[in-house]
């Protein structure tokens, strides 16, 4: 099959992307002879990795226009590889463009374009779709920067580009590495393998250190890096300074330095540096456990990192039960147990520094911003170079079998839907044995959370929780009526949403809250502490039995 070379798209460090011509719904990308240090581009592995990409597509993925993916690959006159055809990824932006903060007031025409928080969260549930289909066909993508990703806007779907330089493992076991990745987001794990590599005196550059090297956790390491900026007003997580210290724009670690030196923003000690990102507290607890989990927990074991699955069902629960819309700015949707709009807080911040209110040194989060933009690319300031292209082709030759090509003709028109993950459903609370007596206050409890619709508010207090005897500790599960959505409210002013679970067996009736930690409370006739129906005030109470009392002041 020949494929006339169109208009010129694209040219980076490794090729150009050209329309093909005739075809609208394909591009190619032709490869430069060599790179920026001579080497040629096309070897026999990039060869072997394109030959078992174009013969091994996510189907699904690739004809829902998910993945630019090799659909067939192109061979100049001397049957020597030059490029690859993929289908057009149908995008607005990249999602770099949704990571820098934009001002609704001081950029109102840039405004205009910028996606709103709900989308923002849809954007970050479709990348963790994505991912899921690929890891689940066994890819790993390695450089999961926020140039490989587009975002549309009207949609909020989003694409992964540049798929030749994916981690590929083929059937025989064979590795195509991955071997280059942008500036802060590479996983901490591979940051100490190759520094290890680096000190026992063996190669540890990515293309030579000993594997393995990006992995499935490594790539949620970059999906959870998305996450946050997605969500913390473009933020990125490693942007942190230690609390109680001002340091200059300049003396700030960046990029993996940031990572390797763990500056994390919410971790003991650090705060955000950027006056645009919002508090923790803008967000469910329930998230940022995940976040705790992807950037602390799992910095010695990987293991630990959040899938895409669990990222996913938390996102779904956010996006669908607790947002609630901001009265001053439409495109502002936050938590709804908070009082005010944490990103109108945001807002108002930076336009203090925006009008010189405050010295621009209270903003060292933008200037390290821009930073971080000019070093990503690995690219010295002042450093001057040529690639070393090829000539322009009118007309160059497929191979002789094109799978992909084919099997993307087929089924463009009715593309298949990517498989989201499975989310577990919110419990629905089911009696396990015949309720409490009539009469009994056991059995009005019963009555109020399994049989009606009503506010509820249960307040479950016990005794000698400290070593203060006087010392009360409490936790307060609340219904609202309006969604029927239960929250948890603790001691110490914390807020998360919950899904409990209700059952009543041979006399005693038992809430778990499995979504926030593993306690139960079980509650009987003999007990005390306190019930309050929220309509007429009426308060029952029993004492909580629990077998370890101490563990509740953790």
């Amino acid at each position: 099959m020949a494929y006339e070379q169109g208009q010129l798209i694209n040219d980076g460090g490794e090729g150009c992307i050209y329309e093909v011509r005739g075809n609208p719904g394909l591009l190619m990308k032709i490869y430069n002879e060599k790179d920026i240090l001579g080497n040629p581009i096309v070897t026999a592995d990039l060869h072997n990795k394109l030959k078992y990409m174009q013969e091994n597509p996510p189907e699904d993925m690739v004809t829902s226009g998910v993945v630019a993916w090799p659909l067939e690959l192109l061979y100049d006159d001397s049957d020597e590889l030059i490029g690859f055809v993929m289908p057009r990824m149908n995008y607005d932006l990249h999602i770099s463009h949704t990571y820098n903060y934009v001002h609704p007031k001081h950029e109102a025409e840039k405004y205009k374009e910028f996606p709103s928080v709900e989308s923002r969260i849809k954007i970050a549930m479709n990348l963790c779709s994505a991912l899921y289909a690929l890891h689940d066909k066994g890819y790993i993508v390695g450089d999961l920067n926020h140039d490989n990703i587009g975002v549309s806007y009207s949609t909020d779907r989003i694409c992964l580009m540049d798929c030749d330089s994916f981690h590929i493992t083929d059937d025989a076991g064979d590795v195509f590495r991955t071997n280059v990745i942008m500036q802060g987001y590479l996983a901490p794990e591979i940051i100490d393998h190759c520094n290890n590599e680096r000190a026992a005196g063996r190669p540890f550059n990515l293309d030579d250190v000993a594997l393995p090297t990006f992995t499935k956790e490594s790539d949620l390491f970059c999906l959870a890096v998305h996450i946050f900026k997605l969500l913390m007003n473009g933020a990125d997580p490693f942007r942190g300074v230690k609390k109680g210290v001002t340091e200059a724009a300049g003396t700030q670690p960046l990029g993996n330095d940031a990572i390797e030196q763990n500056t994390y923003m919410f971790r003991e000690g650090y705060e955000p540096s950027s006056v645009f990102c919002p508090p923790a507290e803008a967000l469910p607890r329930s998230i940022f456990a995940l976040f705790d989990d992807a950037f602390i927990r799992s910095r010695d074991n990987p293991a630990l990192r959040p899938d895409s699955t669990d990222w996913y069902s938390i996102l779904e629960q956010y996006q669908k039960l607790e947002l609630t819309q901001c009265t001053k700015n439409q495109k502002h949707q936050y938590y709804k147990v908070l009082k005010t709009c944490p990103y109108c807080a945001a807002d108002k911040k930076m336009l203090d520094i925006l009008k010189g209110r405050k010295n621009w040194y209270d903003s060292i989060g933008i200037v390290a911003a821009i930073c971080g933009i000019l070093l990503a690319g690995g690219i010295g300031i002042g450093l001057t170079f040529s690639l070393i292209s090829r000539p322009n082709t009118t007309v160059i030759t497929g191979g002789p079998d094109a799978p992909g090509v084919v099997l993307w003709n087929e089924l463009k028109d009715n593309p298949p839907e990517i498989k989201s993950p499975e989310t577990t459903p919110v419990p629905t609370p089911v009696p396990q044995s015949k309720p409490p007596e009539e009469g009994t206050g056991l059995r009005e409890l019963y009555d109020a959370i399994l049989e009606s619709t009503d506010e509820i508010i249960l307040v479950i207090e016990w005794k000698d929780i400290a070593d203060d005897p006087n010392d009360r500790g409490y936790a307060v599960l609340e219904r609202t009526e309006e969604n029927q959505e239960w929250f948890l409210h603790n001691r110490w002013g914390d807020v998360f949403p919950i899904q409990p679970e209700f059952t009543y067996n041979d006399g005693v009736f038992s809430i778990s809250q499995p979504t926030v930690h593993d306690r139960v409370y079980n509650l009987n006739e003999d007990n005390t502490g306190i019930f309050t129906n929220a309509d007429n005030g009426e308060e029952l109470t029993w004492q909580l039995e629990e077998d370890e009392p101490e563990s509740e002041d953790d």
